[in-house]
């Protein structure tokens, strides 16, 4: 009788063994398409015999254990390709963020199109070697100076994207910071929830697969190493915790930092104010785009502009024009006229010359020294002639206004003034309009004052034109030993190599992560094929325990009510 019990109880615990096995694969094949979802296995352990072996006790009785028991249900992973794969990933963001920031630098500089700066370049100086064909030509003049606008819109244009690409970087950083303390906030609540719920001696393998998922996100997003301990998780950002159990350590922004115009920061720890050791993920590859790349290539625009500001300005202000070269107004001042300029060829200090009015009737004279800066010469007044003894003398009459301003250009071994600049000097002070045409060459009465003559009164002598219009050929650019065009090609070149690179980089990456999730989802992922012949098979075992049930029950049936009937009736 006590076997028939015993074999009741032992196909009952068999057929709770196999029912939890089947939810467990039902569990799996639910989530077979959820992102993070590690598959999950019932752990099954023979039971122990309830009698134990004794002198009085036949060991017959004991060799019969009690069935079958679910001891654990695990996750089905492999950490060790976890770690690779977030390693990898790291990498990944890096240089997917780079190859996206260069692809676009290459369209800023777009010099495969016709309106590529070297086109620009080249246009430029051909509307110069066009004018010296016919240095009286207005229409000529007029196509020189629309050149001119068109290289000033375009230089300026490339600024202005330069700019715009930065800025959008800084606020991607801004948003990638965000990012990052959210997934430390939820990282920190999964860390709490996880050991809230397995100190009860369950496992929390569904919170677990979440937070290991929000890590491998987060590896894209920033360098990140991971550990575990009996708090939970340990996240770490370079040598400092974002997260250790439920602890949890925010980035903030560092203090503003102004370079040309634009206002960037660098991340750092809300505790400490301590710099965040960024080595890997997007952030790093805003970081490098954002102070390293775009910096470069604005540098080298800047040389750039400069030499092509400073090479045409040396010519022009050396030529004349179809009218004789005076002082013309810079800003405002139409109403003053300017006579007896006399200027003292062997004493006269070479360069730029700028007169202010300070007052209705006052103004003051400055020179520009060798480092860019005006130096006060002497002050005079309206109708009164200045005198800079040795050097330099002159009368303004008429009306002028505070604030007039008139820049004139002396050349070293001649008696007069120059003309004015084609360029005004680079505005350094940030990147909008940082290259312009001087406004004495603008409007009508600018286009006679392209120096295009090297001789005064010659209005159809050519050459100078003719010298500016050579510069494309002058190596002017590293230090001597290329071309305009040389410097656009090579700094377009590099800019590609760099490109191809980190497209090539990026799509390494992306293999090697392929490869490694591979590996992992061949540990961890969900077959249906596998789960739907384990299910057929813990289907049979279920219903094997069953048919135990019914051979116990129709057992017990004929001893309660079969056995015993001898005589009656």
């Amino acid at each position: 009788m006590r076997s028939t019990f015993f074999g009741l109880e032992i196909g009952s615990r068999a057929i709770s063994a196999q029912q939890r096995s089947l939810d467990v694969m039902g569990h799996n094949v639910a989530n077979a398409n959820t992102p993070g979802f590690s598959r999950q296995s019932a752990i099954m352990v023979n039971s122990y015999p309830d009698l134990q072996p004794s002198i009085s006790l036949r060991s017959a009785y004991t060799i019969v254990g009690t069935g079958v028991a679910v001891n654990d249900i695990i996750r089905i992973r492999n950490s060790f390709y976890d770690r690779q794969y977030r390693d990898q990933n790291i990498d990944l963001g890096e240089w997917k963020k780079k190859s996206d920031e260069l692809s676009k630098l290459e369209l800023i500089f777009d010099e495969n199109s016709e309106s590529g700066l070297g086109t620009i370049y080249d246009q430029f100086w051909e509307g110069w070697q066009e004018l010296e064909k016919d240095a009286e030509s207005l229409n000529a003049r007029s196509i020189v100076r629309q050149r001119g606008e068109a290289l000033v819109n375009t230089v300026n244009q490339i600024y202005s994207q330069l700019k715009d690409s930065r800025s959008n970087l800084e606020q991607t950083l801004v948003i990638k910071m965000n990012e990052i303390n959210s997934y430390g906030e939820q990282l920190k609540q999964l860390n709490g929830q996880i050991l809230e719920q397995e100190i009860g001696g369950t496992r929390a393998n569904d919170l677990r697969d979440r937070r290991d998922y929000l890590i491998d996100q987060l590896s894209n997003v920033v360098n990140v190493r991971v550990s575990e301990d009996k708090k939970g998780v340990r996240v770490s950002i370079g040598d400092y915790d974002l997260v250790d159990g439920q602890t949890l350590h925010t980035l903030e922004l560092g203090p503003d930092i102004v370079e040309r115009g634009l206002v960037i920061h660098q991340l750092q720890w809300s505790t400490t104010g301590q710099a965040v050791e960024i080595t890997g993920g997007e952030v790093k590859g805003i970081l490098d785009m954002r102070d390293t790349a775009i910096p470069y290539y604005i540098q080298q625009l800047d040389d750039l502009v400069d030499a092509t500001v400073e090479r045409t300005n040396q010519y022009h202000i050396e030529g004349y024009g179809i009218e004789a070269n005076s002082v013309h107004a810079i800003v405002g001042g139409d109403d003053a006229v300017w006579s007896d300029v006399t200027i003292d060829p062997a004493n006269t200090r070479v360069g730029e010359w700028q007169v202010q009015m300070t007052t209705a009737t006052d103004f003051s004279v400055s020179f520009r020294d060798v480092n860019g800066a005006w130096v006060a010469v002497g002050v005079g007044t309206l109708g009164t002639a200045f005198v800079s003894a040795g050097e330099v003398s002159f009368t303004i009459d008429g009306t002028a206004a505070v604030g007039d301003t008139w820049t004139f250009t002396t050349l070293g071994g001649e008696d007069r003034l120059g003309a004015p600049l084609f360029f005004n000097p680079s505005n350094k002070a940030g990147l909008d309009k940082v290259m312009s045409l001087n406004s004495a060459i603008l409007g009508d009465e600018g286009l006679p004052r392209l120096a295009a003559a090297l001789q005064e009164n010659k209005d159809g002598d050519g050459d100078n034109a003719l010298r500016i219009a050579g510069l494309k050929y002058e190596f002017t650019m590293s230090s001597g030993t290329a071309t305009y065009n040389d410097y656009i090609n090579a700094l377009a070149g590099k800019l590609g190599v760099e490109t191809q690179e980190a497209i090539r980089r990026n799509e390494n990456q992306d293999t090697l992560l392929q490869q490694v999730d591979n590996l992992r989802q061949e540990t961890s992922s969900v077959s249906l094929d596998e789960e739907m012949t384990n299910m057929i098979k813990f289907q049979q075992a279920y219903n094997a325990a069953a048919r135990v049930i019914t051979s116990v029950d129709e057992t017990l049936d004929k001893i309660i009510n079969g056995m015993g009937l001898v005589g009656r009736g």
